[in-house]
């Protein structure tokens, strides 16, 4: 067995108000938005709560990552029939497959694209962010309309992700994130030069979801992102509202 993907079996809502009380169980720090996405292309919020506070949004970060990626081929600066080897300092933990993968794996990097977003594949994430360049993700933030892009600098790789927030070493993003932001980056490619961490340090769940060590946005400007890139244009006009909340990696 490769893996096993466990899902809570639990009924559908059948109302916004009934959506609102199952949050409000979850605690303080919830936020959620549901937006239409109209013939247009413009988001129209249908729900919203609390979406326009910043939150951590998990693997929904992969979607800068696909946005700079289709910008580039755009742009003529990449194409989706690409080859791309799997490296094996590039690769992470699971979620995803190509992990297990062997090193020198040729695939096209529209094949990396599909496995990060059907399945949140967080090697092809990583392999598409060193084969586009952090600034290229970084400047992506701008383009779909993130007000505060600097607070996500320099961009993480999943495995950068994977050593400040499932580790044992407590002291280690304690002193990620007390250094300034120009230094951080140097931080990053050390934290990436690192073995990844056992299954032992992953589990434990101090260290899983804690804010300050994660992608952040706010809900209300997210649903931008799900459009189909090809619909975008290079600078998104802004989009009325909102999305779901994501929290793993």
């Amino acid at each position: 067995m490769d893996s096993l993907r466990l899902t809570p079996d639990e009924p559908k809502p059948n109302s916004w108000t009934e959506i609102d009380t199952w949050l409000a169980e979850l605690g303080a720090g919830v936020s959620f938005a549901a937006a239409r996405i109209e013939p247009d292309g413009q988001c129209r919020i249908a729900h919203g709560l609390d979406a326009d506070t910043q939150r951590p949004i998990g693997s929904a970060f992969k979607l800068y990552v696909l946005g700079a990626l289709a910008q580039a081929v755009a742009e003529g600066r990449l194409s989706w029939n690409e080859q791309l080897a799997i490296r094996d300092d590039y690769k992470s933990l699971p979620s995803g497959t190509l992990q297990n993968r062997p090193a020198g794996t040729m695939l096209p990097l529209s094949e990396d694209a599909d496995h990060m977003i059907s399945i949140s594949d967080n090697t092809a994430t990583d392999h598409l962010i060193h084969r586009l360049g952090r600034d290229a993700v970084q400047r992506q933030l701008s383009l779909f309309g993130h007000r505060q892009p600097d607070a996500n600098v320099p961009i993480l790789t999943t495995k950068a992700f994977f050593q400040l927030k499932a580790t044992s070493d407590q002291d280690r993003a304690r002193q990620y994130l007390a250094l300034p932001t120009h230094q951080r980056l140097a931080a990053v490619l050390e934290l990436e030069r690192l073995p990844l961490p056992g299954v032992h340090e992953i589990l434990v769940p101090t260290r899983i979801h804690r804010p300050d060590r994660a992608f952040r946005f706010a809900g209300r400007y997210l649903p931008r992102l799900r459009r189909p890139a090809a619909a975008r244009p290079a600078r998104d006009p802004p989009c009325s509202l909102a999305q779901r909340r994501r929290t793993s990696p």
